[in-house]
């Protein structure tokens, strides 16, 4: 009996461990870019971002979206985001970014890259 009971819970914390560790170490496809969750982490990119430049450059003014992947990582999820912005002043061309930022559980954000693609 205590072997069925052993299996049982082995397979069980098994079935949950796969389904909440499926994207750690991976990155996986974000299936709804308008989400609100990641809206609000690509603003925040761009902002952080504009905040870094501090002076040195008009602020940019995020589009859209483009695509975007998260992996799983300790304390939180790593967010991989294709942007397209525009800086205002310089009129309307639009410049293509990628940009990553790092999310924990207590939805705290620090942005770890953001470059302009060519």
């Amino acid at each position: 009996m205590k072997n069925i009971t052993f299996l049982v819970t082995m397979t069980t914390f098994l079935a949950i461990l796969s389904t909440t560790t499926a994207s750690w170490g991976s990155w996986q496809p974000i299936k709804n870019l308008n989400d609100e969750n990641v809206k609000e982490i690509a603003g925040f990119a761009v902002q952080a971002y504009d905040e870094q430049a501090s002076g040195r450059r008009p602020p940019l003014k995020l589009l859209k979206v483009e695509s975007g992947q998260f992996e799983g990582v300790a304390g939180g999820k790593d967010y991989l985001l294709t942007l397209t912005a525009v800086v205002p002043r310089e009129g309307s061309r639009v410049n293509l970014y990628e940009t990553i930022v790092y999310e924990n559980v207590g939805n705290q954000k620090k942005l770890l890259s953001f470059k302009k693609l060519l």
